[in-house]
This record gives structure tokens, C-alpha cells and sequence, in this order.
């Protein structure tokens, strides 16, 4: 029963247990509703009132500003709507004081706000453009149930960020740690991006606070998300994600980014508004300008920072992920070689050895090779090499006292001798456990810790020949812990950009150049400019839209809208989940192996993975995947000139590489807003299949000629043909179409007639 439930000793429970806690839980959450991992507290504004003084049209660069008795309004002459729009007749900025509780157990950060005094009564009393063209707008926060006002000032100037935009800036001259910009709503106006968020692409109706945090284990999916907070208390919910940021663009379309490193949360509870909330004394916010969503969407992403193009043998196939050591790597190789699966890289997952994490085992944290699954390192990637396939280890910021070391150096302890670990209060190394593993992390905010680790991995984790590291585990270290740049929760937003630049810092060191690889989970703000690709993964082995391969759908074009332009999806998913007793297990079917392989297919990068307990359910050597996956594999090879084309565009307008159609045909709602489908490019429309048993789907195809990538049989659609059809999806043929006369459409078709 333990190996079942594979759960660390601590907490392993008999299955009657489990058992009866689930049957009295769910009833619990059918009671009360689902845990959550956060609590965060409107702040909702309260009456304004505008000075006879302050009221007029200003003119800041291009923008106008209209100020009025009930509001503000924001024009530009290249925006079909209001830049921006304050809430009529209502405040626009709020100001609080307040305190959050931060438990984090086994990695699950959680929060917990305490408002004490809200401050949501506005006065405007003045406005005035000063000498260095700026408008400057002044008046008075009010708490209704005492006398006390605050001053305040907000700057609005052409933006230093995004050209042709404006940005906003808010200070409070007394002393408060929350800070609000309220923004007005059309009726109906979507709201989508906040990084890559795996929940709806309307992000309407939650609050989102975005702060780097594990995803979590079913995200909300019953009663196994109850049975894991429980027991491991790391279920996540649908605002947990390791790669928020503070930037959203609308239907209007309009957008707005918030910078800084304060926590900000995002709440759209409120029907009508979007209220950002700096967790701080001051916000700072740009808003771009632009007659389409992608006009937005191309203005951040050129700001915040384009990744470096990946190397070119990633299009040449299958990144193959392993976990059981060097005799898996030889075994799945021949089969993949039998059945004509291109293989570019061989990912291994356990190049480190492995710990346990919720539900199986994951990469080891000694930073070094675990000689007895790789006792010749060097000779394998040397082997791999003659076949034209590199090599891709597994990179951590966090270290473990206990991990094996087998010779090799004690990371740990040269980390502790040299002060490069995060501390505690008492300066000590800070040390957490997670599923019966002890963790520190190295502080990645000194200068010398970073240029130590960024050699480390230089040496060991890329020593042996590698040409590159797919980087976990950077979501940041617990709040409570100090950094040598100050508290952790200060900086908690800008550790996984730490952690990018550390990895990039290492391929530089070992010479890799534009040949080499990082794969990234957890972002910050700058991020993107510093990593290669984005997993957007680590979901549970089902279809679910909170935790499985649905999910990845959304967490990639959500990320997409927010600078996130090169992500990908994990093939056959991560998490299974087998309990113990009749509680049914979630296993990985080969059905989902290829439904994920499909949806890889359109993106950045197609990598497989081996999962917490790659000895229970499918793999993709099974007879019903490995056919199949050589096809989808053949099918990425055949799109690798596209990914370069959209690539080469990136220089004059940033946009994902995966795009929600609202990117491309705003035009068309029927389309843009039908469920599950993107654009690869602006020329490739897909509708993966992400229902568990579905042999076909409903779709309503764009506007246009289009070729089916599978049969070449072309249809065209006319303003008055659009229509919702179906159409037949068998298994590992995903309906795609290219644009007829593209230059996809062709590269399509050779590969057609070649297959």
C-alpha cells in the first residue's frame, strides 16, 4: 500500500482513512466550497469628488485627458477606445494599510491578507502640467469612518517604456502598504494575460495574486485536490501559477502593466473594474496604445524583453525525457529509432538522482551526476553526439544537506562555508522540508552566490558536454527568508529572473553560445529576455481544464498575451496519482500521450515527459503511442522553417509564437472567442483535441482559404459562411489548416506529398 500511494512516511494513512476523510471532505466542499490557496481583500473604491479646478482637457504627448465632475477618461487618436477610463462616479484610487499571513508547507505558498484601514473617499483638487510635460494630479484619500486624509500625486507622462504609450505613476505622501489603481470595464470587455494563468482566458471573477508560487496537484479538480491538501497540503487552485505577471490586455482593446517589485493582485471580482494592487507605497503602471488586442501585445513584449532565438537542432525532433538512467536512455532510443522517430536531445530528468515529491519522485538536488545511474556521463553524450543527438541535464537553485554526493563535491557545504544560501533570522542556512527532504536555496541576490552557481552548473551540470539545462524549481525561496539584498519577500517576484540570468550565465561559461538550451518554469518580470522557453506544464495526467492537459492550452496563450512568446507543453502530462485502497488511481492513458503530442506539435518545442511514476501508465514507446508520435514528430520537423519565419518577425513585432485567435482575427468574435483553438503563427489555425474519447470536434474556421494540413482538400470561407461544422479528429491526426497560398501552406504540403 505504501508504494501505491507512494506518499513520504509521514504521512502515509490506511486506506480506510483515506477513505472516510474524502467521503466527509467532499461533503464539506460541497457545503462550503473548495480550499483556497490565497485570501486577498477588495478594496473597493468609494465616492470621488472633482475640484472646479482640476476639471479640463489636458494634452500629455498624443494622449488627451478629460478630466470631469465624475471621472477621468484617457484618449489617443490610434486607440478606438479610451486608453484608460476611471469608474464613474466613483474613486480611482484606493490606499490600505494591512498584513499578510504566508504559510508555506511542502512548497505551497499560500496567503492570507488582514486589511486594517482602507482609504477609499477621492478628492481631486488640482491638475497642471509641469515644466517637463507631464500632468500632475493632486488631492485627498479619505477613510469614510474616521477624519483622517492622505495626499496624493499621480504623474501621467509619455511612457519611457513603450513607445507611443503613457505612463501612470502614484505615490501616497503618508504611509500606507497598499496601493490601487481602479480601471473601468466596457459591458462585456474580456480580460485576459496575467502571465501564464491555467485558468479561463477570461480572467474575469477572480482575484489573481501574482506571486510566483508552485502549481499545485489538481488546482481545484474533486476530491483530489481536497485529498491532497489534506494530506500533503499542495493541492493549488486556479490562481497558482509559477509564472505570473502583472500585465493585461482587453477586448477593447486596451492594456495595462504594472512595475515594480511589489506583489500585485489582480482582482476582476468586481463586475465592471479591474483593480491592480501594489502591495507597496507607490505604483507604477504603463499603458500601451494600439487599434488591435496583438498591437498591445507586440508593445509589451518588445519592452519586457524578447528571448534569444532557440538553437536550430531543437526543430529537428523528439526531446526525449528519462528517469531511470543510462540503460533507459539506450533502450528508448533503439525503439524510437525503430519506429522513425526523430530524436533531437535526451532530456535526463535524473542526471541528479532523484527525491520524492507529491505522488512519485522528481530531479535529485545534489547539483551533481549520480554516478551509479550515469558512470559515464562524458562517454554517453559523446555516444549521443555520433547520432546527431545532444544532451539536456536538469538544473536547480535549490540544494538538499542530505542528498547523495557519491564523491563527487558537496555542493551544500561549499555553499554554506561561503555564505550563499538564503538565511533565517538567525543567519543561519534556511532550511525547509519538503516531502521528507530537507531544501535551502542559494541566494541567488549576491553577486558572488550567483557567479558561483552559475559555474557550478557550468562545470557539472554542463561539464560532460551537455548543451543545455531545463531549470526547475524557480519560484523563489519562502518569504520569511533573508536574502543578501534584504527580505525574500521583497524580492520574491524577481527570483525566477535571477534564476534565468544564472542559467544563461552558465551556457555562456561552457561555451554553448546560440547552440544552447534553457528550458524555464517560473517567471518574473524581465524573465522572458534572459530564458529560452517556457514549460508551461506539470499538470496531472487527465483533460482537465484546472490541472490537466487542457489547462496547458490555456497557461500557453494566456502567458502568450503577456511576453511569453516561446512555450511548450509537457508530452504525456507529469502528475499520476495512485491511491491507495478503491480510491480510484489517475494513470496516463496512451490516449492522452498522443492528444498532448498533438498539441506539442504546434509549439515551441516538443519534450516528453517520464512523470512522477513513470512505471504506472502508458509511455510513449507503447505500441498505441510510438506510431503516432513518429508522425507528430515528422509533422514538428516540417513546421521548423515557420518556427524560424515567425522567429526572424519577432525583430519587428513581438508576438507569441502560439496565439489565441483574438491575436489574429479580432474581427471575427465567432472565431476569436470560440473555445480551444490558436494560431501557430498568424497562417496556421489548430483545434486540438482536449476531450477524453473524442473522435471529432465543432469548429468555426476564420475567414479566408484554408488548407486541411492531412488531406490538402482546400475550403474557403466567406462573411456569409461562417458557420460552427464538424469535423472528424482521430486519434493523432489534430484538425489543423494552413492558410492557402502561405508559405506554411507549402512547406505543409511537400511534407504531405514526402509522407
Amino acid at each position: 500500500m505504501a508504494d501505491r500511494l507512494h506518499l513520504p512516511r509521514v504521512v502515509r494513512v490506511t486506506a480506510v482513512t483515506l477513505v472516510l476523510t474524502i467521503v466527509a471532505a467532499v461533503g464539506v466542499v460541497r457545503l462550503v466550497g473548495p480550499p483556497s490557496t490565497s485570501s486577498v481583500t477588495p478594496l473597493l473604491p468609494q465616492g470621488i469628488e472633482v475640484g472646479e479646478r482640476a476639471r479640463g482637457t489636458y494634452r500629455v504627448g498624443e494622449h488627451t485627458v478629460l478630466i470631469a465632475a465624475d471621472g477621468i477618461t484617457i484618449s489617443h487618436p490610434a486607440s478606438p477606445r479610451a486608453v484608460w477610463a476611471s469608474p464613474r462616479a466613483r474613486a480611482f484610487l484606493v490606499a490600505a494599510t494591512g498584513t499578510v499571513d504566508t504559510p508555506e508547507r511542502r512548497g505551497m505558498l499560500r496567503l492570507s491578507e488582514h486589511i486594517e484601514e482602507v482609504f477609499g473617499e477621492q478628492t481631486v483638487e488640482g491638475a497642471d502640467v509641469d515644466t517637463d510635460g507631464r500632468l500632475v494630479i493632486t488631492g485627498l484619500l479619505g477613510n469614510e469612518e474616521s477624519d483622517e486624509r492622505l495626499e496624493y500625486q499621480v504623474f501621467v507622462a509619455p511612457s519611457e517604456r513603450q513607445t507611443g504609450g503613457l505612463d501612470i505613476d502614484v505615490a501616497v505622501l503618508e504611509e500606507v502598504d497598499r496601493l490601487s489603481l481602479i480601471s473601468e470595464l466596457d459591458p462585456g470587455e474580456q480580460v485576459h494575460g496575467l502571465g501564464a494563468q491555467f485558468a479561463d482566458f477570461d480572467l474575469r471573477g477572480r482575484a489573481y495574486p501574482l506571486i510566483p508560487r508552485a502549481q499545485g496537484v489538481g488546482r481545484g479538480a474533486q476530491p483530489l485536490s481536497l485529498l491532497v491538501d489534506l494530506v500533503l497540503g499542495a493541492a493549488g487552485a486556479a490562481d497558482t501559477t509559477g509564472a505570473p505577471l502583472p500585465h493585461v490586455v482587453t477586448s477593447a482593446p486596451r492594456s495595462l502593466w504594472v512595475h515594480g517589485p511589489d506583489v500585485v493582485v489582480a482582482d476582476l471580482r468586481q463586475d465592471g473594474r479591474l483593480a491592480m494592487t501594489a502591495w507597496g507605497e507607490a505604483l507604477e503602471v504603463s499603458m500601451a496604445v494600439g487599434a488591435t488586442p496583438a498591437d498591445h501585445v507586440a508593445a509589451h513584449t518588445s519592452a519586457e524583453g524578447v528571448p534569444r532565438r532557440v538553437p536550430e537542432w531543437l526543430g529537428t525532433g523528439l526531446v526525449l525525457g528519462v528517469s531511470e538512467g543510462v540503460s533507459e536512455v539506450r533502450d528508448r532510443l533503439d525503439l524510437l529509432a525503430e519506429a522513425d522517430v526523430d530524436v533531437a536531445a535526451v532530456w535526463l530528468s535524473d542526471w541528479a538522482g532523484l527525491r520524492p515529491v507529491p505522488f512519485g519522485d522528481g530531479p535529485g538536488l545534489s547539483g551533481t551526476v549520480d554516478a551509479a545511474r550515469y558512470p559515464d556521463l562524458p562517454g554517453l553524450v559523446e555516444d549521443l553526439a555520433d547520432d546527431d543527438i545532444r544532451v539536456l541535464t536538469t538544473a536547480s537553485p535549490m540544494l538538499s544537506p542530505d542528498a547523495a554526493h557519491d564523491g563527487g563535491r558537496d555542493l551544500w557545504q561549499e555553499a554554506a562555508e561561503g555564505g550563499w544560501l538564503v538565511r533565517d533570522e538567525d543567519e543561519q542556512p534556511y532550511v525547509v522540508e519538503v516531502s521528507g527532504v530537507r531544501v535551502g536555496w542559494v541566494d541567488l541576490f549576491d553577486p558572488d552566490a550567483q557567479a558561483w552557481y552559475a559555474r557550478v552548473l557550468a562545470d557539472e551540470a554542463l561539464g560532460s558536454g551537455a548543451a543545455g539545462l531545463v531549470a526547475l524549481d524557480g519560484e523563489g525561496p519562502p518569504l520569511e527568508a533573508v536574502t543578501a539584498a534584504g527580505p525574500v519577500e521583497d524580492l520574491r517576484r524577481a527570483y525566477p529572473t535571477r534564476w534565468a540570468a544564472t542559467t544563461r550565465r552558465a551556457l555562456e561559461l561552457a561555451g554553448l553560445g546560440e547552440d544552447g538550451l534553457t528550458v524555464h518554469t517560473a517567471v518574473g518580470p524581465g524573465t522572458a529576455g534572459e530564458a529560452g522557453i517556457l514549460r508551461a506544464g506539470d499538470q496531472l495526467v487527465d483533460f482537465s481544464h484546472t490541472d490537466g492537459l487542457a489547462s496547458g492550452l490555456d497557461g500557453l496563450l494566456s502567458g502568450g498575451v503577456s511576453g511569453l512568446t516561446r512555450s511548450h507543453v509537457d508530452i504525456g502530462a507529469s502528475t499520476t496519482v495512485a491511491l491507495p485502497g478503491p480510491l480510484p488511481d489517475l494513470l496516463r492513458s496512451e490516449e492522452l500521450v498522443v492528444r498532448s503530442a498533438e498539441l506539442s506539435a504546434f509549439t515551441s518545442m516538443m519534450r516528453t515527459a517520464p512523470g512522477t511514476r513513470p512505471d504506472l501508465g502508458a509511455s510513449i514507446t507503447d505500441e498505441g503511442v510510438i506510431g503516432h508520435l513518429s508522425a507528430l514528430v515528422g509533422l514538428f520537423g516540417a513546421l521548423a522553417d515557420e518556427r524560424e519565419r515567425l522567429d526572424r518577425a519577432f525583430d519587428s513585432r513581438a508576438l507569441p509564437l502560439v496565439r489565441h485567435p483574438v491575436l489574429v482575427v479580432p474581427e471575427q468574435p465567432e472565431v476569436a472567442y470560440q473555445p480551444e483553438v490558436f494560431f501557430m503563427g498568424e497562417d496556421l489555425f489548430v483545434a486540438p483535441v482536449l476531450e477524453e474519447g473524442a473522435t471529432e470536434r465543432e469548429v468555426t474556421l476564420p475567414i479566408g482559404s484554408w488548407v486541411d494540413i492531412w488531406t490538402g482538400e482546400q475550403v474557403e470561407v466567406s462573411r456569409t459562411t461562417v458557420e460552427e461544422a464538424t469535423v472528424e479528429a482521430p486519434l493523432g491526426r489534430p484538425p489543423a489548416w494552413a492558410r492557402a497560398g502561405s508559405a506554411v501552406a507549402e512547406d505543409l504540403d511537400r511534407w504531405r506529398q514526402a509522407s
